[in-house]
């Protein structure tokens, strides 16, 4: 769960929060990390040293890894990004298809494919193979989608390091039912 909230930015007072103690913080720090270590820093913090500054306050937290933390075109940014930080990045709007992940596969330390993003499950399964190929870390993710979306996404979880399926709870009139989410977990 992003800290902040659901993609929210990551707010640095909370995270400050957190690093000095407290009960606000134990409160912050069991609903951010109640699933898992994971924060997606907004695609719009285009700032270099912006995104620096909370990367490091994050990573002081215990954070596994970051979800594209600049623009897609920031290649030489997020090569400068991850010389100075002890955290995984990985690529999510820098990747739709398994083309990109040549692009990227020297760059970021995982992908983020998400179904409707890829265009299904076909490519979603090339994208598996080439990110197995290139030693990248895997994750499922997912737009705000019905819950036909996320079961399908759901049946290629296995194969992931980390799975964050949690749109159609977003979706106040789903018309389906599929997997369940009880606890965090599917």
């Amino acid at each position: 769960m992003p800290i902040g909230g659901h993609r929210r930015k990551a707010d640095p007072k909370q995270i400050q929060k957190i690093i000095e103690g407290g009960k606000k913080a134990d409160k912050i720090r069991e609903e951010a990390l109640k699933h898992h270590h994971e924060v997606d820093v907004p695609t719009a913090e285009k700032m270099l040293e912006e995104a620096l500054k909370k990367i490091e306050l994050l990573n002081k937290i215990g954070v596994e890894f970051i979800e594209q933390p600049l623009k897609n075109d920031d290649i030489k940014d997020i090569v400068w990004l991850k010389e100075r930080v002890g955290v995984k990045i990985y690529a999510d709007e820098s990747v739709k298809s398994s083309y990109d992940i040549d692009n990227i596969k020297d760059i970021y330390d995982g992908i983020n494919i998400k179904l409707t993003k890829c265009g299904g499950i076909y490519e979603a399964l090339k994208m598996i193979d080439k990110a197995k190929l290139y030693n990248l870390d895997i994750m499922f993710g997912c737009m705000i989608e019905s819950s036909i979306g996320i079961t399908a996404a759901a049946h290629l979880s296995p194969v992931a390091q980390y799975a964050d399926l949690d749109g159609n709870l977003l979706i106040i009139n789903d018309p389906f039912r599929g997997v369940l989410v009880n606890n965090g977990k599917l």
